[in-house]
């Protein structure tokens, strides 16, 4: 950078700046544009400079007439495959075209006729394959290439790239018909929902001609079977504020209003719209990895991803349709496929069932799209709060941009791309050599149980039904709104609030994990007075309370009101340091009090 489509010709921009274009101008300045639009054949004008390789008797790049015939090239410029074999098939555009094969080799150089057959003619790159290539390793060869180019992003290039891989290699049920429908929907899953062109390109189901390898006379043998929801209906309901309406669209058939800025899962939501996701969190950044959210926008073609693209004035958005839903429990299987525990214990973390419910919800544990699973546990991290069980990760990215974007710490990362993605710390250290605070959002974001809460899962055999009782943390006077979880009279864990008003789903070490205190066996139970032999004695709250405030009226009798100092804690609640300064201002008639806060 800069790149001449902002800094171009004058520094101005200039989006005609490939070289083929470039040099085609001089001959047109010269000879006219008409010269130019003659030499291409029928209704088509101009040359398109076509790179040809692979099988054939002379590679190179040959200047062709536009609506030239494909096999003229082939055969008649480039002479052919070679004595004694034929063209098979070939890929358009490179390997993001596609193959064609068969009756497909018919078609001439011109993009409307290409793309009638499925491909398109792109930068013209046109790489030949003869009759001696088994095409099924070819296209194995094409998708680990794409395998190996996937960034990891979103889920259906991730793990389809990897999926189509290993079945193109063998792998996959045994039955053809369920083969081909497992790779058919793996591929039209990825051409409809990817985040970006690569995962569209990766398909390569057409033509039939060159997937008729896969039958049962030439496919190999399989060699072995080496995709936020509420917690509970009963949590609270996390509304956002309902903007001022400036524009509207029309909603799964109704018209509502929304206002600059928003997204379209942001407009769903406020309309109690139930769209799935897997990588969404209200407060944070929009991210469409997941590819859930997906919903029809009236004049497009593919689905787009509702959290990333903004409402706009006049858009209609459908929400469900037999589309939508067919490739969202397609997601859902693959996400399945590469997870090895889809039930994990609830006290795992506020979202850790989310990936559960919608596989339950679209009916996902088909066991289809088995193969490699991604992640590698950490279990040498002996840290007592966070479970790091990368097995059950399905790197949605939540737990790194929690981590980054509320709290700041940028502790956790992530490492290598594709399939092989890997949330981490620098250096793949432990946790506690890293910028961890112990905060714990990671694990409450977290919507498949791979980060847990250890304290909370030491519980997990706790008898008894969890009940959850909204109350204020006890430890500081920020007044963090917890989710206190019980079974019996036993705490068993806290959940942040996700709607409290001072912390909005944020607590501290603290106030995520430090809980057990209350039931300590070293807790006092009872109060305790030193008696005259100068050991501590247990006794009543009354006699305890008597002993005390005979202590102060001595202090106040003997030293004068100016002996009594009070210290709030920055910990007590509200009420406690407003009872505290009461008792010095209006018991001893002093100011004298303070907060350790001041510090």
């Amino acid at each position: 950078p800069p790149f001449p489509v902002t800094h171009g010709y004058e520094n101005l921009p200039t989006v005609v700046n490939n070289v083929e274009t470039l040099v085609s101008v001089p001959p047109i300045v010269v000879h006219g544009a008409d010269w130019y639009r003659d030499l291409g054949l029928g209704d088509h004008a101009g040359t398109k400079v076509i790179s040809l390789s692979g099988d054939i008797e002379r590679p190179g790049n040959y200047e062709v007439p536009i609506g030239s015939p494909l096999m003229t090239l082939l055969q008649d410029w480039a002479g052919g495959a070679g004595e004694g074999r034929s063209v098979q098939a070939v890929t358009m555009a490179g390997l993001s075209g596609g193959f064609l094969a068969g009756d497909d080799l018919a078609v001439t150089l011109d993009e409307p006729s290409i793309r009638a057959k499925g491909s398109f003619l792109g930068a013209g790159g046109i790489m030949v394959f003869d009759d001696t290539r088994d095409m099924v390793d070819v296209a194995h060869s094409a998708m680990e290439f794409f395998a190996h180019e996937s960034c990891g992003k979103c889920f259906p290039c991730r793990i389809g790239t990897r999926r189509l891989t290993e079945r193109l290699n063998g792998a996959g049920p045994s039955d053809v018909t369920q083969w081909v429908d497992e790779v058919s929907d793996i591929g039209e899953t990825m051409k409809q929902t990817s985040a970006c062109g690569l995962g569209r390109a990766a398909d390569h189901r057409k033509p039939d001609e060159v997937f008729s390898r896969a039958s049962d006379s030439t496919r190999r043998q399989p060699k072995g079977h080496d995709p936020m929801i509420r917690r509970a209906t009963e949590e609270p309901v996390i509304e956002k504020p309902v903007p001022p309406a400036t524009h509207t669209l029309i909603l799964d058939g109704e018209e509502v209003s929304f206002t600059a800025g928003e997204t379209i899962i942001d407009v769903t939501y406020r309309n109690q719209k139930d769209v799935p996701n897997l990588c969404y969190d209200p407060r944070l950044e929009p991210f469409g990895a997941c590819r859930l959210c997906i919903v029809e926008l009236e004049g497009v073609k593919n689905p787009v991803a509702s959290c990333t693209t903004l409402a706009e004035p006049d858009m209609v958005v459908t929400t469900r349709t037999a589309r939508l839903e067919m490739h969202r429990r397609v997601l859902m299987e693959m996400v399945a496929s590469e997870n090895r525990d889809i039930d994990v214990e609830p006290l795992s973390g506020y979202a850790s069932q989310q990936m559960r419910e919608l596989i339950d919800q679209y009916d996902a544990r088909t066991g289809r799209f088995q193969g490699a699973q991604s992640g590698a546990s950490r279990e040498d991290d002996d840290n007592p709060f966070i479970k790091r069980d990368y097995n059950n990760c399905i790197s949605c990215y939540r737990c790194v941009r929690v981590c980054a974007e509320q709290e700041g710490d940028y502790a956790i990362s992530v490492m290598n791309r594709g399939f092989d993605t890997q949330i981490t710390t620098e250096f793949e250290g432990l946790l506690v050599d890293s910028a961890c605070t112990f905060c714990g959002q990671c694990i409450q974001t977290c919507p498949t149980g791979a980060l847990a809460d250890l304290k909370a899962l030491a519980n997990k055999d706790v008898p008894g039904e969890t009940v959850t009782t909204r109350t204020i943390c006890p430890y500081c006077g920020v007044g963090c709104t917890v989710d206190v979880m019980t079974r019996g009279e036993r705490i068993v864990g806290v959940l942040p609030a996700m709607d409290g008003p001072a912390n909005e789903g944020a607590l501290c070490v603290k106030g995520q994990f430090a809980f057990d205190f209350v039931h300590h066996p070293d807790r006092l139970a009872t109060p305790l007075v030193r008696g005259d032999d100068g050991e501590l004695h247990e006794t009543s709250w009354d006699e305890a309370l008597s002993r005390a405030a005979a202590g102060f009226r001595r202090a106040l009798d003997e030293h004068g009101r100016h002996s009594v100092y009070g210290v709030a804690s920055g910990r007590a609640p509200t009420e406690a340091c407003y009872m505290l300064q009461r008792f010095i201002r209006a018991g001893f008639g002093t100011n004298q009090i303070d907060n350790c806060s001041r510090a």
